[in-house]
């Protein structure tokens, strides 16, 4: 029981600081455009966005957290895209690449969660 509780909060911690990390990001990037004089979307646009994007990420968390906790495979596949992205960043690359490469991970984790 001890054990679920804290694959439980260490799941739900990785989820929260997850959508923190990426709301840091937007609001950033956000910021920097505004400084370049880049057209930005809304405010509230943005806002709405990022409550709806992290309100779906911390479901999956929980899902995962009440399931078995974070699996192994989940991790390994979290690695490989940062770095895979990072590359595809690095050498401009990623705008070819990503809607495919975020789809066939999508279907992955739905795979190894049998959903």
């Amino acid at each position: 029981r001890e054990a679920d509780y804290f694959l439980f909060i260490n799941g739900m911690a990785v989820g929260v600081l997850a959508c923190a990390i990426f709301v840091i990001l937007q609001i950033h990037s956000r910021q920097d455009k505004i400084k370049k004089g880049y057209a930005t979307e809304s405010f509230v646009s943005m806002l709405t966005k990022l409550v709806v994007i992290c309100v779906v990420a911390l479901w999956f968390f929980y899902k995962l957290s009440k399931y078995k906790g974070i699996p192994t495979s989940l991790i390994w596949v979290a690695i490989v895209i940062m770095i895979y992205g990072m590359k595809l960043f690095q050498y401009g690359l990623y705008k070819h690449f990503l809607l495919t490469y975020l789809c066939l991970t999508a279907c992955y984790l739905m795979n190894q969660l049998n959903f």
